[in-house]
Protein backbone atom coordinates (compact mmCIF):
# COMPACT_ATOMS: atom_id res chain seq x y z
CA UNK A 1 0.00 0.00 0.00
CA UNK A 2 1.11 3.61 -0.65
CA UNK A 3 0.75 6.41 1.56
CA UNK A 4 -1.34 9.45 0.13
CA UNK A 5 -1.58 12.35 1.83
CA UNK A 6 -2.26 14.84 -0.67
CA UNK A 7 -3.29 15.69 -4.00
CA UNK A 8 0.30 15.46 -5.28
CA UNK A 9 0.79 11.92 -3.71
CA UNK A 10 -2.20 10.42 -5.36
CA UNK A 11 -1.48 11.59 -9.12
CA UNK A 12 2.14 11.12 -8.33
CA UNK A 13 1.11 7.66 -7.37
CA UNK A 14 -1.61 6.75 -9.64
CA UNK A 15 -1.46 9.12 -12.26
CA UNK A 16 -3.53 12.98 -12.91
CA UNK A 17 -6.59 11.49 -14.61
CA UNK A 18 -6.95 7.75 -13.20
CA UNK A 19 -10.70 6.21 -11.75
CA UNK A 20 -8.71 5.91 -8.35
CA UNK A 21 -7.23 9.51 -8.06
CA UNK A 22 -10.77 10.81 -8.89
CA UNK A 23 -11.83 8.07 -6.10
CA UNK A 24 -9.20 8.85 -3.64
CA UNK A 25 -9.72 13.05 -4.26
CA UNK A 26 -13.45 12.88 -3.68
CA UNK A 27 -13.10 10.54 -0.83
CA UNK A 28 -11.14 14.20 0.58
CA UNK A 29 -13.48 15.69 -0.43
CA UNK A 30 -16.48 14.09 1.48
CA UNK A 31 -14.65 13.88 4.75
CA UNK A 32 -11.80 11.41 4.76
CA UNK A 33 -8.72 11.82 6.79
CA UNK A 34 -5.21 12.90 4.70
CA UNK A 35 -3.62 11.78 7.33
CA UNK A 36 -4.68 8.22 7.17
CA UNK A 37 -4.75 7.28 3.69
CA UNK A 38 -3.32 4.62 1.86
CA UNK A 39 -3.72 3.12 -2.20
CA UNK A 40 -3.28 -0.03 -3.64
CA UNK A 41 -3.97 -0.58 -7.32
CA UNK A 42 -3.14 -3.80 -9.04
CA UNK A 43 -0.33 -3.83 -12.09
CA UNK A 44 -1.49 -3.28 -15.51
CA UNK A 45 0.23 -6.23 -17.87
CA UNK A 46 2.51 -6.94 -14.99
CA UNK A 47 4.13 -3.58 -15.37
CA UNK A 48 3.48 -0.93 -11.87
CA UNK A 49 -0.07 0.27 -11.67
CA UNK A 50 -0.25 3.55 -14.19
CA UNK A 51 -3.86 5.60 -14.72
CA UNK A 52 -5.48 3.08 -16.82
CA UNK A 53 -5.30 0.63 -13.96
CA UNK A 54 -9.18 0.58 -12.98
CA UNK A 55 -10.11 1.56 -9.78
CA UNK A 56 -12.80 -1.01 -8.34
CA UNK A 57 -12.75 -1.43 -4.60
CA UNK A 58 -11.71 1.09 -1.79
CA UNK A 59 -12.08 1.24 2.06
CA UNK A 60 -11.84 3.10 5.22
CA UNK A 61 -10.43 2.26 8.50
CA UNK A 62 -11.49 4.68 11.31
CA UNK A 63 -8.62 4.50 14.32
CA UNK A 64 -10.17 5.71 17.64
CA UNK A 65 -12.86 8.54 17.41
CA UNK A 66 -11.48 11.10 14.33
CA UNK A 67 -8.94 9.34 12.42
CA UNK A 68 -9.65 7.44 9.62
CA UNK A 69 -7.19 4.91 7.85
CA UNK A 70 -8.35 4.64 4.04
CA UNK A 71 -7.09 1.96 1.55
CA UNK A 72 -7.89 1.83 -1.85
CA UNK A 73 -8.07 -1.93 -3.15
CA UNK A 74 -8.15 -3.64 -6.66
CA UNK A 75 -10.44 -7.03 -7.08
CA UNK A 76 -11.88 -9.58 -5.10
CA UNK A 77 -8.91 -11.63 -4.36
CA UNK A 78 -7.16 -8.26 -2.89
CA UNK A 79 -10.42 -7.62 -0.98
CA UNK A 80 -9.62 -10.72 1.26
CA UNK A 81 -6.00 -9.78 1.00
CA UNK A 82 -5.28 -6.45 1.81
CA UNK A 83 -7.38 -5.67 4.46
CA UNK A 84 -6.61 -8.37 7.22
CA UNK A 85 -2.88 -6.26 7.13
CA UNK A 86 -4.72 -2.86 7.92
CA UNK A 87 -7.49 -3.54 10.33
CA UNK A 88 -6.95 -3.85 13.98
CA UNK A 89 -9.46 -5.63 16.50
CA UNK A 90 -11.20 -2.41 18.28
CA UNK A 91 -11.27 -0.56 14.99
CA UNK A 92 -13.76 0.58 12.80
CA UNK A 93 -14.18 1.55 9.20
CA UNK A 94 -15.93 1.45 6.12
CA UNK A 95 -15.19 -0.77 3.21
CA UNK A 96 -16.41 1.07 -0.13
CA UNK A 97 -16.74 -1.13 -3.34
CA UNK A 98 -16.41 0.83 -6.63
CA UNK A 99 -17.14 -2.22 -8.84
CA UNK A 100 -20.79 -3.28 -9.48
CA UNK A 101 -20.04 -6.99 -9.91
CA UNK A 102 -22.24 -9.52 -8.19
CA UNK A 103 -19.24 -11.66 -7.41
CA UNK A 104 -17.28 -8.54 -5.38
CA UNK A 105 -20.28 -7.99 -3.93
CA UNK A 106 -20.55 -11.44 -2.19
CA UNK A 107 -17.18 -11.42 -1.73
CA UNK A 108 -17.07 -8.08 -0.16
CA UNK A 109 -20.02 -9.10 2.69
CA UNK A 110 -18.12 -12.21 3.04
CA UNK A 111 -15.05 -10.37 3.83
CA UNK A 112 -16.99 -7.57 6.23
CA UNK A 113 -18.84 -10.70 8.03
CA UNK A 114 -15.43 -12.24 8.54
CA UNK A 115 -13.46 -9.22 9.88
CA UNK A 116 -16.52 -8.63 12.13
CA UNK A 117 -15.92 -12.07 13.49
CA UNK A 118 -12.76 -10.50 15.31
CA UNK A 119 -14.28 -7.20 16.41
CA UNK A 120 -12.52 -5.82 13.13
CA UNK A 121 -16.16 -3.60 13.26
CA UNK A 122 -16.36 -2.35 9.48
CA UNK A 123 -19.04 -1.99 7.40
CA UNK A 124 -19.12 -2.38 3.30
CA UNK A 125 -20.58 -0.19 0.94
CA UNK A 126 -21.27 -1.10 -2.76
CA UNK A 127 -23.03 -0.02 -6.27
CA UNK A 128 -25.95 -2.48 -6.56
CA UNK A 129 -25.26 -4.16 -9.56
CA UNK A 130 -27.30 -2.28 -12.92
CA UNK A 131 -29.74 -4.16 -13.82
CA UNK A 132 -30.66 -3.13 -17.09
CA UNK A 133 -27.63 -3.18 -19.29
CA UNK A 134 -25.04 -0.33 -17.42
CA UNK A 135 -28.08 1.12 -15.86
CA UNK A 136 -30.84 0.49 -13.16
CA UNK A 137 -34.23 -0.20 -14.05
CA UNK A 138 -35.78 1.09 -10.49
CA UNK A 139 -38.76 -1.20 -10.44
CA UNK A 140 -36.19 -4.14 -10.06
CA UNK A 141 -33.74 -2.81 -8.05
CA UNK A 142 -33.02 -5.22 -5.04
CA UNK A 143 -29.91 -5.66 -3.00
CA UNK A 144 -27.14 -8.05 -3.64
CA UNK A 145 -26.36 -9.06 -0.20
CA UNK A 146 -28.21 -9.43 2.98
CA UNK A 147 -26.58 -8.10 6.11
CA UNK A 148 -26.62 -5.02 8.68
CA UNK A 149 -22.97 -4.55 7.57
CA UNK A 150 -23.55 -3.96 3.95
CA UNK A 151 -25.12 -0.84 2.15
CA UNK A 152 -25.34 -0.60 -1.27
CA UNK A 153 -26.28 2.36 -3.38
CA UNK A 154 -28.11 3.08 -6.99
CA UNK A 155 -28.03 4.76 -9.71
CA UNK A 156 -24.35 5.76 -8.76
CA UNK A 157 -23.13 6.93 -12.18
CA UNK A 158 -22.46 10.51 -13.35
CA UNK A 159 -22.73 11.69 -16.97
CA UNK A 160 -20.19 10.52 -19.58
CA UNK A 161 -17.20 12.51 -19.03
CA UNK A 162 -16.05 12.93 -22.38
CA UNK A 163 -12.19 13.65 -21.55
CA UNK A 164 -12.06 10.72 -19.55
CA UNK A 165 -14.14 8.63 -21.50
CA UNK A 166 -16.09 6.84 -18.86
CA UNK A 167 -19.51 7.28 -16.64
CA UNK A 168 -17.76 8.95 -13.36
CA UNK A 169 -18.71 6.83 -10.24
CA UNK A 170 -20.02 8.65 -7.13
CA UNK A 171 -19.02 6.15 -4.59
CA UNK A 172 -15.52 7.47 -3.65
CA UNK A 173 -17.65 10.58 -2.38
CA UNK A 174 -20.27 8.27 -0.79
CA UNK A 175 -17.52 5.80 1.13
CA UNK A 176 -15.70 9.50 2.15
CA UNK A 177 -18.62 10.72 2.98
CA UNK A 178 -19.86 7.75 5.61
CA UNK A 179 -16.36 6.98 6.70
CA UNK A 180 -15.78 10.93 8.06
CA UNK A 181 -18.41 11.94 9.69
CA UNK A 182 -18.89 11.87 13.29
CA UNK A 183 -20.86 9.08 14.76
CA UNK A 184 -23.12 11.78 16.13
CA UNK A 185 -24.42 12.46 12.29
CA UNK A 186 -26.80 10.04 11.02
CA UNK A 187 -25.39 10.41 7.22
CA UNK A 188 -29.10 10.66 6.15
CA UNK A 189 -30.12 12.71 3.39
CA UNK A 190 -26.93 14.11 3.46
CA UNK A 191 -25.19 15.58 0.45
CA UNK A 192 -22.09 15.25 -1.68
CA UNK A 193 -19.35 17.36 -2.66
CA UNK A 194 -17.42 17.34 -6.16
CA UNK A 195 -19.83 15.27 -8.03
CA UNK A 196 -21.69 16.23 -11.31
CA UNK A 197 -25.00 15.46 -12.73
CA UNK A 198 -26.42 12.25 -12.49
CA UNK A 199 -26.62 10.01 -15.78
CA UNK A 200 -30.23 8.51 -14.13
CA UNK A 201 -32.83 11.30 -12.35
CA UNK A 202 -34.24 9.45 -9.71
CA UNK A 203 -38.08 10.47 -8.73
CA UNK A 204 -39.59 10.39 -4.93
CA UNK A 205 -41.86 7.06 -6.78
CA UNK A 206 -38.17 6.06 -7.98
CA UNK A 207 -36.42 6.56 -4.71
CA UNK A 208 -39.24 4.87 -2.68
CA UNK A 209 -38.92 1.24 -5.33
CA UNK A 210 -35.18 1.15 -4.78
CA UNK A 211 -36.04 1.33 -1.38
CA UNK A 212 -37.94 -1.63 -1.34
CA UNK A 213 -34.86 -3.32 -2.89
CA UNK A 214 -32.98 -2.40 0.40
CA UNK A 215 -30.67 -0.10 -1.45
CA UNK A 216 -29.96 3.26 -0.64
CA UNK A 217 -31.03 5.87 -3.39
CA UNK A 218 -28.71 8.43 -4.73
CA UNK A 219 -30.86 11.59 -5.83
CA UNK A 220 -30.34 14.57 -7.84
CA UNK A 221 -32.01 17.61 -6.87
CA UNK A 222 -30.24 20.67 -7.07
CA UNK A 223 -27.18 18.90 -5.35
CA UNK A 224 -26.93 15.08 -5.49
CA UNK A 225 -27.88 13.41 -2.28
CA UNK A 226 -27.94 10.16 -0.29
CA UNK A 227 -31.55 10.43 0.81
CA UNK A 228 -31.51 6.99 3.11
CA UNK A 229 -29.05 5.01 5.54
CA UNK A 230 -30.74 1.72 5.33
CA UNK A 231 -28.65 -1.86 5.39
CA UNK A 232 -29.32 -4.81 3.46
CA UNK A 233 -30.54 -6.72 6.39
CA UNK A 234 -33.83 -8.34 6.12
CA UNK A 235 -34.15 -8.72 9.27
CA UNK A 236 -36.56 -6.48 11.52
CA UNK A 237 -36.08 -6.93 14.84
CA UNK A 238 -34.31 -3.43 15.23
CA UNK A 239 -34.14 -0.69 12.31
CA UNK A 240 -30.58 -1.96 11.15
CA UNK A 241 -29.29 1.32 9.47
CA UNK A 242 -26.21 3.06 9.67
CA UNK A 243 -26.68 5.26 12.75
CA UNK A 244 -27.77 2.50 15.06
CA UNK A 245 -25.23 0.37 13.46
CA UNK A 246 -22.51 2.32 14.47
CA UNK A 247 -23.74 2.76 17.80
CA UNK A 248 -24.69 -1.12 18.28
CA UNK A 249 -20.99 -1.12 17.25
CA UNK A 250 -20.13 1.03 19.48
CA UNK A 251 -21.43 -0.45 22.11
CA UNK A 252 -20.21 -3.91 21.65
CA UNK A 253 -16.38 -3.12 21.62
CA UNK A 254 -17.17 -1.13 25.25
CA UNK A 255 -18.38 -4.63 26.32
CA UNK A 256 -15.10 -6.28 24.31
CA UNK A 257 -12.59 -3.39 26.27
CA UNK A 258 -14.19 -4.13 29.74
CA UNK A 259 -14.32 -8.07 29.46
CA UNK A 260 -10.64 -7.78 28.06
CA UNK A 261 -9.63 -6.04 31.04
CA UNK A 262 -11.56 -8.34 33.20
CA UNK A 263 -9.19 -11.40 32.58
CA UNK A 264 -7.24 -12.35 35.26
CA UNK A 265 -9.26 -11.19 37.68
CA UNK A 266 -10.72 -12.56 40.74
CA UNK A 267 -14.30 -13.71 39.66
CA UNK A 268 -16.49 -12.65 42.44
CA UNK A 269 -18.95 -10.07 43.01
CA UNK A 270 -16.63 -6.84 43.47
CA UNK A 271 -14.84 -7.79 39.60
CA UNK A 272 -18.02 -8.29 38.16
CA UNK A 273 -19.77 -5.15 39.92
CA UNK A 274 -16.90 -3.01 39.01
CA UNK A 275 -17.76 -4.13 35.60
CA UNK A 276 -20.69 -3.20 35.06
CA UNK A 277 -19.95 0.08 36.87
CA UNK A 278 -17.74 0.96 33.84
CA UNK A 279 -20.00 -0.29 31.21
CA UNK A 280 -22.75 2.10 32.95
CA UNK A 281 -20.63 4.80 33.19
CA UNK A 282 -20.05 4.72 28.95
CA UNK A 283 -23.41 4.21 28.32
CA UNK A 284 -24.42 7.55 30.26
CA UNK A 285 -21.48 9.14 27.97
CA UNK A 286 -23.50 7.92 24.98
CA UNK A 287 -26.65 9.28 26.39
CA UNK A 288 -25.05 12.59 26.48
CA UNK A 289 -24.00 12.43 23.38
CA UNK A 290 -27.29 11.73 22.14
CA UNK A 291 -27.03 8.49 20.90
CA UNK A 292 -28.62 6.43 23.39
CA UNK A 293 -32.23 6.84 25.09
CA UNK A 294 -31.61 7.68 28.62
CA UNK A 295 -33.65 7.24 31.72
CA UNK A 296 -34.19 3.87 33.79
CA UNK A 297 -35.56 1.92 31.38
CA UNK A 298 -33.38 2.74 28.53
CA UNK A 299 -30.87 0.26 29.43
CA UNK A 300 -29.31 -2.28 31.65
CA UNK A 301 -26.52 -3.89 32.33
CA UNK A 302 -25.77 -7.89 34.02
CA UNK A 303 -22.25 -9.27 34.61
CA UNK A 304 -22.85 -12.43 36.22
CA UNK A 305 -20.74 -15.78 36.65
CA UNK A 306 -21.39 -18.86 34.34
CA UNK A 307 -23.75 -21.37 36.50
CA UNK A 308 -21.93 -23.93 34.46
CA UNK A 309 -18.08 -22.10 34.69
CA UNK A 310 -16.77 -20.81 37.37
CA UNK A 311 -13.93 -19.28 35.14
CA UNK A 312 -16.68 -17.57 32.98
CA UNK A 313 -18.83 -14.61 33.11
CA UNK A 314 -21.76 -13.28 31.23
CA UNK A 315 -21.92 -9.88 30.22
CA UNK A 316 -25.91 -8.36 29.02
CA UNK A 317 -26.38 -5.24 27.60
CA UNK A 318 -29.87 -3.78 26.74
CA UNK A 319 -30.34 -0.08 25.49
CA UNK A 320 -32.36 2.15 23.45
CA UNK A 321 -30.62 4.12 20.29
CA UNK A 322 -32.32 7.63 19.48
CA UNK A 323 -34.31 7.88 16.40
CA UNK A 324 -33.50 9.63 13.57
CA UNK A 325 -36.01 11.83 12.11
CA UNK A 326 -36.79 10.20 8.17
CA UNK A 327 -40.50 11.26 7.54
CA UNK A 328 -42.34 14.26 8.39
CA UNK A 329 -46.19 14.28 8.67
CA UNK A 330 -48.01 17.25 8.15
CA UNK A 331 -51.90 18.28 9.44
CA UNK A 332 -53.09 21.44 9.03
CA UNK A 333 -56.59 22.46 9.95
CA UNK A 334 -58.03 25.47 9.02
CA UNK A 335 -60.52 27.20 11.72
CA UNK A 336 -63.37 29.01 9.99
Amino acid sequence: AVQVSSRRAVTSAFGSDSELTDAILNAFGNGANTAFTYAVALPSEGETATDTTPLEAVFSVQRGDDNDDWDFLSDSEEINRAPKDVVSEGETGVYGVLTRDEEDVQTLEEQVELQRGDYKMVKGFVANPPNDGDKWDFAGVEAESNSSAMYEFAPVDQRWDEDAERYPTVMGAVTGLFAGNDITNPVYNSSLSGVGEMRQVVSRADANEIRDGRVIPVKENGTVRIVDNQSTSEEDDWQRDFWRRRIVDRVILIAREVGEAMLGSINDSQTRRAAERQIEKQLRGLARDRLLESGSDASFVSVEQDPSDPDKVIIDIGFTPQGVVKRVETDIVINT
